[in-house]
């Protein structure tokens, strides 16, 4: 019997450029597992809160045919639930996401799973947000509406993704950057905010850590998907004909020189310390913590999604 597609290696998926058709594949039949299900948010009878722009693909039922007539200008009704949610994707560009096990990266992982939550979000009626950002540059994606999205702008967030790359070099999006392009609204009773950041946790003076305090002091919910493979958290390397491996920074260039075995241990320990007092830190200020392994299958990602 064939495995569901999140069941399988995420290697096994890298054949399927289309990201929204690998999305449903990823989705679809794990409803029930995931303990998901189609949005009830929009339709007749839910109560009005306010008008919207037309957008070419927003279903026509919704338009107010009166306001067009006397104003000249299209405008959508969104009710209340409509505006529940709108959850923003940060995905680590940065070259240290380029790290690869198992016939997969870092990356390639994140965009997978990028476009799975995307898919659940959208289904489920929520808002979308993208954010593809490293040092270098970001792409982005903001404020897409859930149900009724148009066609161009579903589209868009898949192309974003199916067309992402990382950059020789460059480190994590500063703060300043970041805080231009981020919906920074406090949270509502009409707007809540849910921020996912899927990246390898890779820093050097504490940038992630301060993304997500801000983005927790201007109200928002925080779910941070720490990626990290069983080679690079066990230090094997597999067999060796020497001794001594080189090692390289993929963010700084750096080149060190070492004897894996004579360090294994301190290294083990001390990548299991620095994580733990990650974990501690983001518990400590309310943010959902995942640490998953990025060569497992991606159900497990999804899991922690849904289950937040």
């Amino acid at each position: 019997m064939q495995k569901h597609p999140a069941l399988l290696a995420p290697a096994t998926l890298g054949g399927i450029q289309n990201m929204q058709l690998l999305a449903k594949m990823l989705v679809k039949g794990m409803e029930g597992v995931l303990g998901i299900h189609a949005s009830k948010r929009l339709g007749a009878g839910m109560e009005f809160s306010q008008y919207r722009s037309y957008e070419v693909g927003d279903d026509l039922r919704r338009l107010d045919w009166k306001l067009a007539a006397r104003s000249g200008r299209y405008y959508v009704k969104q009710s209340e639930t409509e505006q529940a949610m709108q959850v923003h994707f940060i995905l680590d560009a940065s070259a240290s996401m380029q790290y690869s096990e198992a016939g997969i990266s870092k990356f390639n992982y994140g965009r997978y799973l990028t476009a799975a939550l995307g898919y659940i979000t959208h289904q489920q009626g929520d808002g979308l947000g993208l954010y593809i950002c490293n040092s270098q540059q970001i792409e982005y994606l903001s404020n897409v509406n859930g149900a009724g999205t148009s066609t161009a702008q579903t589209a868009r967030f898949y192309y974003l993704l199916e067309n992402a790359q990382t950059n020789v070099g460059a480190k994590w999006s500063e703060w300043t950057k970041l805080r231009k392009l981020l919906p920074l609204q406090a949270n509502s009773h009409h707007a809540k905010n849910l921020v996912v950041l899927i990246s390898d946790c890779y820093e050097s003076e504490r940038e992630i850590l301060e993304v997500v305090q801000q983005l927790k002091l201007y109200g928002h919910e925080v779910m941070v998907l720490h990626l990290l493979g069983k080679k690079e958290r066990n230090l094997d390397i597999g067999k060796s004909k020497s001794e001594w491996v080189s090692f390289k920074d993929l963010e700084t260039g750096e080149v060190i020189k070492v004897n894996p075995r004579s360090i294994k241990a301190e290294y083990c320990q001390a990548l299991a310390e620095r994580n733990q007092l990650l974990k501690t830190q983001l518990l400590q200020q309310g943010v959902h913590y995942y640490l998953l392994d990025f060569t497992a299958p991606l159900l497990e990602g999804m899991r922690a999604f849904v289950g937040r």
